[in-house]
């Protein structure tokens, strides 16, 4: 049972961002709505996952980009003084490393948490029907990488 609802919310990690993406509205594109679509959502259930994700929105935008743009510009600061040094500093570099990888954890976590709760809101049958959708996999067209060019 765990093991279904770790799978099933690593599920919604590829599907929910995508899904919502344009302040939380459908736009009918790509799989991720197209797995929604196929679960038969009441608009109730629409609307909890609207509320879900506007939730989980910074209340100032503009302040959270402009704190994003200030982070980055901190840290290529700090990049191009450790390559400038005279000396390398590992311990500085370690530094660095471990605070980006821990705001990498820490929005990994807060979007698992988010799709957990968008998964709750799903009825028994249709987190049933989600849990086969992602075992099967998405359906792609038959372009390969990127670039749409590799062999096989």
């Amino acid at each position: 049972m765990k093991k279904s609802i770790t799978t099933a919310v690593l599920a919604l990690s590829l599907v929910v961002p995508s899904a919502f993406a344009a302040g939380g509205q459908e736009r009918g594109h790509g799989p991720a709505m197209k797995v929604f679509k196929q679960l038969d959502l009441s608009a109730e259930q629409k609307q909890q996952i609207r509320d879900i994700m506007q939730a989980n929105r910074p209340a100032d935008r503009e302040q959270a980009k402009q704190q994003r743009s200030e982070m980055r510009d901190a840290q290529r600061a700090q990049r191009l003084a450790l390559m400038e040094a005279e000396q390398f500093d590992s311990e500085a570099a370690e530094s660095l490393i471990e605070q980006r990888q821990a705001r990498q954890a820490e929005r990994e976590l807060r979007m698992l948490e988010i799709q957990h709760q968008i998964y709750q809101v799903l009825d028994d049958e249709q987190q049933q029907k989600f849990q086969q959708l992602q075992a099967e996999g998405p359906q792609r067209g038959g372009k390969k990488g990127r670039g749409g060019n590799c062999q096989s």
